[in-house]
């Protein structure tokens, strides 16, 4: 008999996989956290310029500029309570039929603007 000589032998068969799965983790969350703030950013985007057409259609539809302006406020505060909105004349007898206004909507980081000619205010 051999004095104090015993063999141990370990398996490694999973090891690789284990390390695999781990490295592509780490090359893989960093792309999927891109994609993920790309497509929210896009989606907020798209969120503010739809309630920029909403605002526009509610000023140029409405009878009383004032009271346009007013109701489109609240629909701002109702869609988006972050957003701000600004508007501006930029030609003509304001706010009057015929005249030119421009509208600015600040969401975050996102500024959008328009510009469209009054349509039905007395």
């Amino acid at each position: 008999m051999g004095v104090g000589r015993k063999s141990l032998r370990v398996s490694e068969t999973g090891n690789t996989t284990i390390e695999f799965i781990g490295f592509l983790l780490l090359l893989v969350l960093p792309l999927v956290t891109y994609f993920v703030q790309i497509t929210h950013h896009s989606i907020m985007e798209q969120s503010s310029r739809e309630i920029l057409r909403e605002i526009i259609q509610i000023v140029k539809t409405g009878d009383d500029f004032n009271t346009s302006i007013s109701i489109a406020q609240r629909y701002l505060s109702l869609h988006d309570s972050q957003s701000q909105m600004l508007v501006s004349c930029v030609s003509g007898d304001c706010p009057k039929r015929g005249s030119i206004m421009r509208i600015y909507l600040k969401s975050g980081g996102l500024s959008l603007e328009s510009t469209f000619r009054g349509s039905r205010w007395g």
